[in-house]
């Protein structure tokens, strides 16, 4: 019974390890995924609208820069969740070598 606890404890770390692991590639395939979204709507030229005296004025899009800025704030916080797990998972890649 004694041998059998740090076993299961070990296993759970491990698991937990796994899950964190699993999460932290999600999360950078989103990331890649938001960039590109980003770079994207950068490339994109804004609107042009012709005006009655053959003026042409180019209009910068509302729902487009807004949808740019909602992605970009969509980086900055999948880049800090990112940070904040990288750092979790060295913790228990630290805690599983002191139990081996």
């Amino acid at each position: 019974l004694f041998r059998s606890r740090p076993t299961e404890e070990t296993w759970r770390i491990k698991k937990r390890l796994e899950d964190e692991v699993q999460r932290r590639q999600q999360l950078e395939t989103e990331i890649k995924t938001t960039q590109s979204e980003i770079l994207q709507l950068q490339s994109q030229k804004p609107q042009e609208t012709v005006v009655k005296k053959e003026l042409v004025k180019k209009v910068p899009d509302p729902v487009l820069e807004d949808e740019y800025y909602k992605i970009q704030n969509r980086v900055a916080e999948e880049e800090r969740k990112n940070k904040s797990l990288q750092g979790e998972l060295e913790a228990l890649k630290l805690k599983i070598r002191a139990m081996e």
